[in-house]
């Protein structure tokens, strides 16, 4: 079942040609999955006081259209159910009843003490068998960076953190988008967004942002590593 939620686009949550930002759009995402699961007792709400935590693993976010000057905006999402150790969440956004974008999500249930995995069909009771469909999106494959055309480095700062203790997903975004030029930028649309979270990093923790082209500039790839221990901490390819 779809559930529909309406966002009024802030001055802030725009770039300098009045277009919605990724970041934007992603805390929009974030904002709905937490409403939308908190309103089906699978939330935060209820996996914080169980001693659990839901933790993002993938995106897959297709963006079709982005009018300027953009108001407001009107999300649905539904959640998929779970199998095995994942759960999946479905997102379709609206501007002015026409679709603008399409995004899945992958999550996985982790015990905050003994940072095991678990089943969410075994510990909740208000989450279903995930079924796929014809029409699904698909967790796109994201290649290593193997030769960084751009590096970049960053601290984890205190306004990067959540209520997980640890730098938020849409910071994540942001990092690889600060390695991408100025012209770059100005003349390319984002088409797709691919986004593979692998470790957490916390306040105080040290970031390198590495880029790379693909294929006639067509996609980028990104590799948000800990700078101390040079483990991968995120992948991300952005289609153009």
């Amino acid at each position: 079942m779809q559930n529909f939620y309406k966002y009024n686009v802030r001055y802030d949550e725009v770039d300098m040609d009045d277009c919605l930002k990724p970041e934007a759009l992603l805390n929009f995402l974030q904002d709905v999955a937490s409403v939308n699961a908190n309103e089906k007792d699978f939330g935060s709400d209820f996996v914080f006081s169980h001693g659990l935590a839901w933790f993002l693993l993938k995106y897959r976010i297709e963006i079709y259209d982005y009018d300027k000057n953009i108001k407001d905006l009107e999300i649905t999402t539904c959640s998929r159910g779970a199998a095995k150790l994942f759960a999946y969440r479905d997102f379709e956004v609206f501007q002015n009843e026409k679709m603008v974008a399409r995004a899945t999500s992958q999550w996985g249930l982790v015990d905050f003490n003994s940072k095991k995995m678990l089943q969410p069909l075994e510990v909740l009771n208000n989450i279903q068998v995930y079924e796929k469909r014809e029409d699904d999106l698909k967790f796109d494959k994201i290649p290593d960076v193997t030769t960084p055309l751009k590096v970049c480095k960053f601290d984890v700062k205190y306004d990067d953190i959540d209520v997980n203790k640890h730098a938020n997903n849409v910071r994540y975004l942001h990092w690889a988008l600060e390695t991408l030029d100025y012209d770059f930028r100005k003349t390319h649309e984002i088409n797709t967004i691919d986004i593979y979270y692998k470790k957490e990093i916390a306040y105080g923790g040290k970031i390198i942002s590495e880029m790379e082209f693909g294929e006639d500039k067509t996609y980028s790839i990104h590799r948000i590593k800990n700078a101390d221990t040079d483990e991968t901490l995120c992948s991300i390819k952005i289609g153009y």
